[in-house]
């Protein structure tokens, strides 16, 4: 397998970043949302970023000094954005991920394999299910990995070879998505959960299906001007 089958694996498990498993009602959220962290001693970890993305670009970056292995944060509150943390230490560089929802955040490095976990004080929290759906995801497309991975012969798969696995590789990442999507989306149709489901069926050429989920959304979604734009 070569490195666009993964590259190509890779890109389909982001695409269901946005797929949790927690409906909410509306309500009155605080309007700020702490992020806290606490590093291994040792890390030598000095800044934090924390980036803000509403599912096309990212639109505010945050540099977060760490002193002697934490740090404490406020940003403002945004349930149709999805935060990224990006921690950078001495050994290296790992990240996760967050719905900025009112809550606390807690953020916790694992040296030893790069790791970054992001867990809401929030019970349910639509970051905790969303990161649930990750980790489940990620399993998924390491699996698929190994899978065919063995059965690679010595001298490597001809082009018509890797043409054919990543035929198979993407149509079994899809077909996941796209449950996940059906799903999870009636549950999310005012966060970025629900914003992100319409994105992912337009980047896989399903024009027709995101116009009819588009159609089920909270006005907050409705109304957004990007999504107006594209004649949903």
């Amino acid at each position: 397998m070569d490195k666009r089958t993964l590259k190509a694996i890779m890109a389909s498990a982001i695409t269901l970043l946005s797929l949790a498993s927690c409906g909410r009602k509306a309500e009155v959220r605080p309007a700020t949302t702490i992020v806290k962290g606490e590093f291994p001693a040792g890390a030598l970890c000095d800044t934090v970023m924390i980036g803000m993305n509403d599912g096309v670009d990212m639109d505010t970056v945050y540099t977060i000094p760490v002193f002697d292995e934490k740090f404490t944060f406020e940003i403002p509150t945004d349930v149709m954005k999805r935060a990224e943390v990006v921690v950078t230490y001495d050994e290296g560089m790992g990240n996760a991920f967050f719905i900025p929802e009112g809550d606390t955040v807690f953020v916790s490095l694992d040296t030893r394999n790069a790791a970054v976990k992001c867990v809401s004080s929030r019970n349910p929290s639509i970051t905790n299910d969303y990161n649930r759906m990750i980790s489940t995801l990620d399993s998924l497309k390491w699996s698929l990995f190994r899978e065919f991975k063995a059965t690679e012969p010595a001298e490597g798969y001809t082009k018509e070879q890797n043409d054919s696995l990543d035929f198979i590789l993407t149509t079994k990442m899809n077909d996941t998505i796209l449950e996940q999507i059906h799903k999870m989306a009636p549950l999310h149709t005012g966060d970025f959960i629900g914003l992100s489901c319409i994105y992912n069926l337009m980047s896989m050429g399903l024009d027709k299906e995101a116009k009819s989920l588009f159609q089920t959304m909270d006005e907050s979604i409705r109304n957004r001007e990007e999504l107006s734009r594209l004649n949903l």
